[in-house]
């Protein structure tokens, strides 16, 4: 993960997963985890974009 973290911009929105023994299989590899946590921010950025949206 140190990895990941070097190469981010300053600046982003930051989101998290725990793995443990209920879902490691399914986080089995870096990509998969880059994977989930790439889709998680960007249904928070549609979340935000579409409560700005019904707010104006």
């Amino acid at each position: 993960m140190k990895k990941v973290q070097d190469e981010l911009p300053g600046g982003l929105k930051w989101t998290s997963q725990r793995i443990d023994e209920t879902n490691a299989e399914r986080f089995s590899n870096l990509d998969v985890i880059e994977k989930h946590l790439d889709r998680e921010l960007e249904t928070d950025l549609i979340v935000e974009y579409l409560k700005d949206e019904t707010s104006d």
